[in-house]
């Protein structure tokens, strides 16, 4: 007889590039390790180019597990070698999880778990996988510190323990109060209405009366709290979450979409909703079980029995449904947030829809998505239409099941009608919180879906530890870098390599170079957006990571290449870093930028807002008013993308005049060469190398690259030379049948998920 191998748990990816560390974490799961994805992600050192076979080979090996590259056809995988990580269609990595004759099961990590036909599994499997096995001499590394549900959940309770008290005392007496009704009921039946003591009524009457207004005068207190409740909890908990999710890396949000974000920053109201209004009660629903039981066993055992059996076949009715509905609810959760993450995406970049006349194919795009959502639901809500109506036959089950026998003892003299009665109310009493028991486990499954998703962006690293120990920031401005290098991920092609530069104080330095050369990605290492792979940024002769960066960044005015103007008015937008400067700044800012003129021509001056993005400016408006927000703090150092191409000629002209009297550190990093001419200092790039360095009358003696820009600028060639295409790596695997089974070289994909269909 085969044992039952368990299951390979099923974690979903966070974003596009995150398939390889997920199905890795997978697999680190199914062999014991309890390793979160953020400390798989890390150690794999997803870029925004994915990762390839060597990164998750190393991250493998760094967790205890021997990793081999393999390649052999669909038909001769064995269920032995079982979990893997298979290569699937369009560069997509599935952990295999059971081979059978005639199918295979996958768990995927942007699809979940599926059970495919050979036929099925052959169509999307490209031939290729990673063997993991356990390595007993590897040495044993306990699991990063992680964010969990319980800790999360005591945190959240723990933000007003007064107002928590106050609604579990206000939800003890309300369950307390829902045995005098039992209580009632046998008295009347059973004293007052035989004996005929009419006497009695007038007092059970202020009694019941009494009782239904202590019940709302209650229920009103109790929801107020939980109300007050709620918003502290919102107050600490959200606000915490912002405060962490702008703490983490530039990179971080580059792997994201921001609808997918917000979506996460909503989990967060989600879990609250689940706390308050279920866990609190859960609380006391586990007490009251046990007196209920009490009494039933004291009144009739037969009943007690009846009525726990009823309620075990509950909870293994639910324990068989939990799995799935969790999965197919994380699932829902991810496909929301990719559908919201497509609309904001939709509604920033309306400008370009409609001048593409693009319409239909973001809506086409956008259908897609939905309709993966809307399956999701669906699916979704059949299971959980199943689960509601099994357990609603259960109950209505258990209650006529106990009315009948009631009756029964009744007629056979063995039980008083009023006895009978108060029986069948303590054990709906008893199955009311046992029931509310059972539904908090259904709750758990949605309470662990909401916290996967914040504890993506919990479990992030960020930026910077706020120890303490950060170096002061001082007065100069002089910026070196050494030997500099960086690339996306350790299996990309280096964006920068080996960069050495002084930037003395005061000083205008430009970065030029054809398209894709590295000067946007250089500005933002010098930034600290970046960290460097190799080499070292020294800020007044120390490493840039000695210091706060964020107030190493307030020394800084920059202007990037994707500059965003924030919804409001020219004025906020302007005084962005700093709502308190005064008039006079922002108005100085705008006349070092050119912008006086046209907010002069605005009816509302400095108050006109710009609308979502700035779309109510033009795109040179917006250049400038983003120069204008970096100039208004008076920066010592400037550092500017592309901050006057949409400018004519003479306004360039005059803002870099401008900014010639301001003396500053000058950072420019240009295509067009009119505005890098008085530099004290140019590095010319290309594909990430300083082919040439000098200023301007030095490079155009020197007759090379530079040189070649500028007559490319001054006399435009009609028929552009081709550019060599850039060394890619190959997509898929390379290797003969020959090689099957072997272990094959370092080289091969990259991890980038394919869309449900």
């Amino acid at each position: 007889m085969r044992l039952r191998r368990r299951r390979v748990p099923a974690l979903n990816q966070v974003s596009a590039t995150d398939c390889g560390p997920t199905c890795l974490t997978m697999v680190l799961r199914y062999h014991g390790q309890r390793r979160s994805q953020a400390e798989v992600r890390r150690h794999c050192e997803t870029g925004r180019d994915g990762i390839t076979a060597r990164d998750l080979r190393a991250a493998a090996r760094f967790f205890g597990l021997t990793a081999q590259n393999r390649r052999r056809p669909a038909g001769e995988l064995r269920d032995e070698a079982v979990p893997l990580i298979a290569h699937w269609r369009d560069n997509h990595f599935v952990v295999v999880e059971q081979v059978r004759r005639g199918s295979v099961s996958i768990v995927d990590p942007a699809a979940g778990r599926r059970r495919l036909t050979g036929a099925e599994f052959e169509d999307g499997y490209q031939g290729a996988f990673i063997e993991l096995t356990p390595d007993p001499t590897a040495t044993h590394r306990p699991p990063a510190p992680t964010a969990t549900l319980t800790g999360y959940v005591r945190g959240l309770v723990g933000a007003a323990p007064r107002l928590l008290a106050l609604v579990l005392a206000a939800t003890l007496v309300l369950q307390v109060a829902g045995l005098v009704p039992a209580a009632l009921t046998k008295l009347i039946l059973d004293v007052v209405l035989p004996r005929h003591l009419s006497g009695l009524m007038p007092m059970l009457l202020v009694g019941l009366v009494a009782i239904a207004v202590t019940q709302g005068v209650v229920l009103w207190l109790r929801g107020t709290a939980v109300t007050v409740l709620q918003a502290r909890i919102d107050e600490g908990l959200v606000a915490a979450f912002v405060r962490h999710m702008l703490s983490l890396p530039y990179a971080f949000f580059q792997q994201r979409l921001s609808g997918d974000l917000l979506a996460r920053l909503s989990s967060n109201l989600a879990i609250r909703e689940i706390v308050t209004n279920r866990l609190l009660s859960t609380v006391l629903d586990g007490g009251l079980v046990v007196v209920y039981l009490v009494v039933l066993l004291v009144i009739s055992p037969v009943f007690a029995l009846i009525t726990v059996v009823a309620t075990l076949l509950r909870i293994l009715f639910l324990a068989r449904t939990y799995r799935p509905l969790r999965e197919l609810l994380s699932r829902e959760l991810m496909a929301r947030g990719e559908t919201q993450g497509q609309v904001a995406q939709t509604i920033n970049g309306i400008a370009t829809v409609k001048a593409q006349g693009a319409e239909q194919s973001v809506f086409d795009h956008w259908r897609l998505l939905f309709g993966r959502q809307l399956r999701l639901s669906v699916r979704h809500g059949r299971l959980r239409a199943v689960v509601d109506s099994g357990v609603s036959f259960l109950s209505t089950l258990t209650s006529l099941g106990l009315l009948w026998l009631a009756g029964r003892q009744v007629l056979a003299g063995s039980m008083t009608v009023g006895t009978a009665l108060a029986l069948v109310s303590v054990a709906g009493a008893f199955l009311a919180p046992a029931s509310s028991l059972v539904d908090s486990v259904e709750q758990l499954q949605s309470l662990q879906a909401e916290f996967g998703r914040v504890q993506d962006v919990v479990d992030a690293a960020p930026e910077q530890r706020s120890d303490g120990t950060r170096r002061p920031v001082g007065a100069g401005t002089t910026i070196a870098l050494r030997a500099v290098s960086f690339r996306y991920g350790p299996g990309s092609p280096y964006a920068v390599q080996g960069v050495d530069l002084v930037v003395e104080e005061g000083q205008k330095v430009a970065l030029v170079g054809r398209t894709g050369a590295g000067k946007s990605t250089l500005g933002k290492l010098i930034l600290g957006l970046y960290p460097p792979s190799d080499g070292r940024i020294l800020f007044d002769g120390h490493p840039l990571d000695e210091y706060d960066l964020s107030a190493l960044r307030r020394r800084f005015g920059v202007v990037l290449q994707e500059s965003f103007i924030f919804s409001g008015t020219i004025q906020s937008n302007i005084a962005f870093n700093d709502p308190d400067l005064p008039s006079a700044a922002v108005q100085e800012a705008a006349r070092l930028a050119c912008l006086e003129d046209d907010v002069a021509g605005m009816p509302m001056g400095y108050r006109t807002f710009v609308g979502e993005a700035g779309n109510a400016l033009s795109g040179g408006q917006r250049q400038r008013l983003a120069l204008a927000r970096a100039l208004a703090g008076r920066p010592a150092v400037l550092l500017l993308d592309e901050a006057t191409s949409h400018l004519d000629a003479e306004t360039e002209r005059r803002v870099d005049a401008n900014l010639d009297a301001l003396r500053c550190t000058r950072i420019v990093i240009a295509h067009r060469l009119s505005t890098v001419r008085t530099a004290d200092q140019i590095l010319v790039l290309d594909q990430g190398r300083v082919v040439e360095r000098g200023n301007h009358a030095e490079l155009l003696r020197q007759d090379g690259f530079y040189a070649r820009l500028v007559v490319g600028q001054l006399v435009p060639d009609p028929v552009p030379s081709p550019l060599p295409a850039p060394a890619r790596e190959p997509a898929v695997l390379l290797g003969g049948p020959e090689r099957n089974g072997e272990e094959l070289g370092d080289h091969w994909w990259r991890g980038v998920p394919e869309p449900e269909q």
